[in-house]
């Protein structure tokens, strides 16, 4: 079920792809983009708020619609980009905006309101730090000069140990 648009949403803000006998997209099809983008949207917005909205969220219930419908077009040839020199196509500078509108929300530099036009309060709950099995040591991967490449006497010392732990040469 979807969290923040609809198919009959879909199809009533786009036209064009309402026109099955054209465009061979059905219910099935639009509900599969709407999964795609509010994936993406749920994975960004969950960062910083539950969900889903109690009281919904009209913004983020706009991107989704907006989104939906760009990847939809994009995929099915319903919108064709002109050359560079003519500028962007309108649904791909939409389709900026609304990623960069994402990034503001889940930066927390825009308040998101409810239907009702109460700002929703940010999860409380804390977010894990996720540590990898070489936190304690200096990065293997150097972009620098061969000349500044630094070695981390522990991590070889520690390798070494544990081969020789399990037996290894």
């Amino acid at each position: 079920m979807p969290l923040f648009t609809d198919i009959g949403s879909i199809f009533g803000a786009s036209p064009p792809i309402n026109t099955a006998q054209l465009t061979g997209i059905n219910s099935t099809v639009v509900a599969g983009f709407i999964t795609q983008a509010e994936n993406e949207i749920a994975a960004k917005v969950s960062n910083r708020y539950t969900l889903p909205f109690s009281n919904g969220c009209p913004i983020v219930a706009t991107i989704a619609l907006r989104e939906s419908i760009f990847r939809l077009s994009i995929n099915r040839g319903l919108v064709h980009f002109p050359p560079a020199t003519q500028g962007k196509a309108p649904l791909m500078v939409q389709h900026e905006m609304d990623m960069k509108l994402l990034e503001q929300i889940f930066l927390g530099e825009i308040n998101l309101l409810d239907n009702s036009l109460a700002v929703i309060a940010p999860s409380l709950t804390e977010r894990g730090e996720i540590y990898s099995n070489n936190m304690n040591y200096n990065p293997t991967m150097h972009e620098g000069s061969v000349l500044d490449m630094v070695r981390d006497t522990d991590k070889l010392d520690d390798i070494l140990s544990a081969r020789e732990q399990r037996g290894l040469p």
